[in-house]
């Protein structure tokens, strides 16, 4: 029977840690997905006057104040110097319910992401119809290939 009782305060504590490590992943993986959308919404919006206003709405729309009863610090926006590289931290700790009987009353997760705005550069080709109905005129004396050149 004592074999028994222990087996199962194993078992119960086993179940207890595998929560609340669930919920601490939950929290991680959310916190990366709002950091996520939020740092896209931020590289959209780059020369934005309102850019910080809509990387935290869009952070906070992903990842509500009361998601798992964790308490957030950010997200931290770094933008480096030539304005290509935007950088979103954030941080949450997330209380526990059963790793509390072990003295661990909180999960620390963080997440950090990043959004490169890359500048490429774009070949225009013009290709004009050199064909005889460019001879003919447009009014004013000028030919259709005159107007096309000018």
């Amino acid at each position: 029977m004592p074999l028994v009782a222990g087996g199962i305060i194993m078992l119960m504590a086993s179940i207890g840690l595998a929560t609340d490590a669930a919920r601490g992943y939950m929290a991680k993986a959310r916190l990366s997905q709002a950091l996520d959308s939020a740092a896209l919404a931020g590289g959209r919006a780059m020369f934005s006057p309102t850019r910080d206003a809509d990387i935290q709405m869009y952070f906070l729309a992903n990842f509500p104040t009361s998601f798992l009863g964790a308490a957030v610090i950010g997200p931290t926006i770094t933008i480096t110097q030539n304005d290509e590289v935007l950088t979103l931290d954030a941080s949450a700790t997330v209380r526990t319910t059963f790793m509390q009987l072990l003295g661990i009353p909180t999960l620390q997760v963080s997440a950090t992401t990043e959004v490169t705005r890359l500048t490429q550069l774009l070949d225009v080709v013009i290709a004009i119809d050199m064909s005889g109905s460019m001879t003919g005129g447009v009014g004013g004396g000028v030919k259709r290939i005159d107007a096309a050149r000018n």
